[in-house]
């Protein structure tokens, strides 16, 4: 039982480490077009 929580724990953080990286990515990609925007 220790070892499938375990890995469930890891699979949970990796899941919510990867939305934030995602979420994260999205803000800094639209920032990257808004400034690009002004420059043109």
């Amino acid at each position: 039982d220790g070892v499938v929580t375990s890995r469930r724990r890891i699979v949970r953080i990796g899941g919510r480490t990867f939305a934030h990286l995602a979420f994260l990515g999205m803000i800094l990609a639209i920032a990257l077009i808004l400034k690009a925007g002004q420059i043109i």
